[in-house]
C-alpha cells in the first residue's frame, strides 16, 4: 500500500486572490492516497511524483503560497529543505532523530512578520 514507507506531508496553502486556505496531503511517489486514510485526507490529496512535500509545493498555482505544514518524517536536506527555503519558509520546531541526509525538523511555516 502507498504510504507504508516514506513521508506523508500535510500543508496549508493560501490562495492570494481569494484568501482561501486549503489543506493538502501527499505521500512520496506518484501513488494514490492510502485506503486507510480518513476521507478529509483523501479529498485533499495531491497525487504527484517526488517527495511528499515536493509534490504538493510543485503543484501549487502561481497565485498560491505555502503557509504552514508538517511531515511524518524529517525534511530532507537535498530536495525539500532548499525548495522551502527558496519560498522563505521557516523550517524548525522540535528536533527529531533521523537519517544523516535529513534535517532534524518536521514542521515549517511562513514568517508572520514578513509582508510577502
Amino acid at each position: 500500500m502507498a504510504g507504508d514507507r516514506g513521508t506523508t506531508a500535510v500543508i496549508a496553502v493560501r490562495n492570494t486572490e481569494t484568501n482561501v486556505l486549503s489543506i493538502r496531503t501527499g505521500i512520496n511517489g506518484g501513488g494514490e492516497a492510502p485506503d486507510s486514510w480518513p476521507q478529509w485526507a483523501k479529498d485533499s490529496f495531491v497525487q504527484a511524483g517526488g517527495h511528499a512535500e515536493e509534490g504538493i509545493i510543485n503543484s501549487m498555482a502561481p497565485n498560491e503560497v505555502l503557509e504552514f505544514g508538517g511531515t511524518s518524517r524529517n525534511i530532507c536536506e537535498e530536495t525539500c529543505y532548499p525548495l522551502m527555503n527558496q519560498r522563505g519558509i521557516i523550517v524548525g520546531g522540535p528536533e527529531f532523530p533521523g537519517a544523516a541526509d535529513k534535517t532534524p525538523w518536521r514542521m515549517f511555516w511562513t514568517d508572520p512578520a514578513d509582508p510577502n
